[in-house]
């Protein structure tokens, strides 16, 4: 997957809005089904059929507070199966985040990321969304190494397929920003990373 649930789970540990008893205790149990990567996901994903099927399922929220404002995170899951839940968590939401992962191999894979980037796209604009926030996830893989050029490419992929899907990402249609980030790390999630000094931008929160 794109690390979609690594990475808000990760925001969620890191702004202090689970305690650490609790996060020991689904750290602990990711370990025992040998599967420790998938400590910060199962934050969120509680079901069992969502932590056997290794994708979230349902819609879940958690509140948070920063010394500016407070919001809720919308976690949504991300395939076509489960449309009807995009829509409910888009309805509810002011800011879209769309994750992508940086590895060009997983970005290019074909009709289903294409697919997948243009139709959350549209639903978010039809849903009146105008702000989008996308996150070049896995930016600490191996084959991306941090890279800005794996970064500059995956923004160029994620352009084009909002180009082709009708909808500008410079002018009135959508204010588009993209972001660098590291889900599994919390690089450029609420700290800015050390790993990437060639990015001057925000950071997701």
């Amino acid at each position: 997957g794109c690390g979609k649930s690594t990475m808000v789970g990760h925001l969620i540990a890191d702004s202090g809005a689970i305690d650490q008893e609790s996060l020991q205790r689904i750290s602990d149990e990711a370990n025992d089904k040998g599967q420790p990567d998938r400590c910060y996901a199962w934050i969120l994903d509680k079901l069992k059929c969502e932590r056997q099927r290794g994708n979230t399922m349902h819609v879940a929220l958690w509140r948070l507070a920063s010394r500016r404002c407070r919001f809720t995170m919308i976690d949504a899951p991300g395939h076509n199966d489960f449309s009807k839940d995009i829509v409910t968590a888009m309805s509810q939401a002011d800011i879209a985040v769309l994750v992508v992962p940086a590895v060009q191999g997983d970005l290019e894979q074909g009709k289903e990321c294409e697919g997948q980037i243009r139709e959350h796209t549209l639903l978010a604009y039809t849903l009146g969304l105008r702000q989008l926030v996308v996150c070049v996830n896995k930016m600490d893989s191996e084959a991306v190494a941090y890279s800005e050029q794996c970064f500059d490419s995956a923004c160029k992929v994620v352009k084009s397929h909002l180009d082709a899907a009708g909808l500008k990402t410079e002018g009135v249609y959508f204010d588009v920003h993209f972001v660098p980030t590291s889900g599994w790390l919390g690089d450029n999630v609420i700290c800015r990373s050390e790993n990437m000094p060639w990015y001057c931008g925000p950071t997701l929160v």
